[in-house]
């Protein structure tokens, strides 16, 4: 590790996680230096890189929480900002691979803190932190508490801008574009790359299907039959229409087994400031005050 940047509170600190093949997984641990600190674990969605729980300035929900007690590890998944290689036609992986990516960083942290841990997830990759858990005892057991802002799996929800955002964007356009490319560019969606494995994978999964994985047919909903999740909450935005609508989080709760687990409506309605989108439930600068405080209460009750 070689610490990057300092502030009056938090210093970052750059790290790297080898897989295998010279694939290194890379990030920042965002701290407080207290030894008393727990590590939270922070995985992105599709189409997005670790900067969606921080900006350069140290403001988001990663920096929040290494304020307030915790040892924030920002991860870029494969091919993403601070990993290497870059997502190319020349570096192609599946979905799989980035699951089991996922029990590598478990185990780094563990050797970095070895304390129970706390995972928070963004869109997709509240998708695959389940499934590691899933497959993974250690992580299973290692795991003491989940945050998903935005996760679903499938989406079932049909309005012209699903039409627009899924059915033409996801479907279609970068459908299109892997195929000539090799891969998912950044240029018409997100902010971050995806593989072209990685992208078919998820155009099964995107329409309503079997809880079934389309690499090596592991079967998560029989699985969620026999072992319970850690404890999670589920953060739905209250104009998160398409990408985490309420109907589709509540479809992936279920089919986790974690149907009874606690779920905040981010919405004018239900006590907060306003009714958050998919993005700026982590973005928007009242998030600090009206999502984050009332979560770290969350995590310390």
């Amino acid at each position: 590790m070689s610490s990057t940047i300092y502030s009056d509170q938090l210093n970052v600190v750059e790290f790297k996680i080898p897989i295998k093949n010279k694939i290194f997984l890379g990030g920042v641990k965002i701290s407080n230096g207290s030894s008393n600190n727990k590590p939270m674990v922070f995985i992105h969605g599709s189409l997005e890189n670790g900067r969606i729980f921080y900006s350069k300035s140290l403001k988001g929900i990663a920096p929040f929480f290494a304020v307030n007690g915790f040892d924030s590890y920002v991860v870029d998944l494969r091919g993403k900002e601070a990993s290497s290689p870059k997502i190319s036609k020349h570096f192609n992986f599946n979905h799989l691979d980035v699951i089991n990516d996922l029990e590598k960083v478990f185990e780094f942290i563990y050797e970095q803190n070895n304390k129970p841990q706390t995972w928070i997830s963004h869109s997709w990759g509240g998708v695959l932190i389940n499934c590691a858990c899933f497959r993974f005892e250690k992580m299973l057991n290692g795991i003491e508490k989940i945050v998903h802002f935005g996760v679903k799996r499938s989406i079932s929800v049909k309005s012209f801008k699903k039409f627009l955002q899924i059915d033409l964007g996801f479907k279609k356009v970068m459908k299109l574009e892997s195929l000539l490319l090799g891969y998912v560019s950044s240029r018409f969606f997100g902010v971050d790359s995806e593989a072209l494995d990685y992208h078919k994978n998820q155009l099964v999964w995107i329409n309503p299907s079997r809880f079934v994985d389309p690499v090596d047919h592991f079967d998560y909903s029989y699985k969620a039959n026999s072992v319970n999740l850690p404890k999670s909450i589920y953060l739905i935005g209250g104009n998160d229409l398409v990408l985490g609508n309420k109907i589709d989080v509540l479809n992936f709760m279920k089919e986790c087994g974690q149907e009874k687990s606690q779920k905040w409506i981010l919405s004018k309605n239900n006590g907060f400031k306003h009714n958050y989108g998919h993005n700026n439930m982590l973005t928007h600068p009242d998030s600090k005050d009206d999502i984050f405080r009332p979560l770290l209460d969350w995590l310390n009750s």
